[in-house]
């Protein structure tokens, strides 16, 4: 009886814990694309153009994959000690941050979109989609390093924080 009443506690701990990570990884990306579009309207001018958009939305989408990623990833990690589950969660949210805007980049510069004007790419073989994506990474990389974009870089380091602190933990 008491080991059916703890793995029902365990089951309600697990959903809680995915809902927590759906929670944190949709807000996250809500404020890093708020981030970008509010950093934008003060500094940038404050002209809100498609690509403006397209851009703050592909920076929401990103985040939100990867916070979530990470969420999981932290798993393997989750005995180990609070400053080396921090270093672990920065360096794969950072990664998967790139990673995933990066393939976002290259999603919306080659796939035939409905009102896309301009030729679809193909791809010829596996090393042309290898160079496509490190270009879109790259790309994307840029997007925060030619203007210093401050408000996502200091989310990357709270969004790493926040994982470590109520991510997955064993004792």
């Amino acid at each position: 009886m008491a080991n059916a009443a703890a793995a029902a506690g365990h089951g309600r701990g697990r959903i809680a814990g995915l809902v927590l990570a759906i929670l944190f990884s949709v807000i996250y990306g809500l404020f890093l694309s708020g981030g970008l579009m509010t950093e934008h309207m003060q500094f940038g001018g404050g002209a809100m153009t498609d690509d403006i958009a397209n851009t703050a939305y592909s920076v929401g989408i990103a985040g939100s994959v990867a916070a979530l990623l990470t969420w999981w990833f932290q798993g393997l990690v989750a005995g180990r000690s609070i400053p080396f589950r921090f270093a672990f969660a920065i360096i794969t949210l950072s990664v998967l941050f790139l990673v995933v805007g990066g393939v976002l980049t290259v999603l919306h510069e080659y796939l035939p979109l409905p009102g896309k004007v301009g030729p679809t790419y193909q791809f010829s073989g596996a090393q042309d989609v290898y160079i496509t994506m490190v270009q879109g990474i790259n790309a994307f990389a840029q997007l925060f390093l030619s203007p210093l974009r401050l408000s996502i870089l200091a989310l990357l380091p709270a969004g790493a924080l926040y994982i470590t602190m109520f991510g997955p933990r064993r004792d």
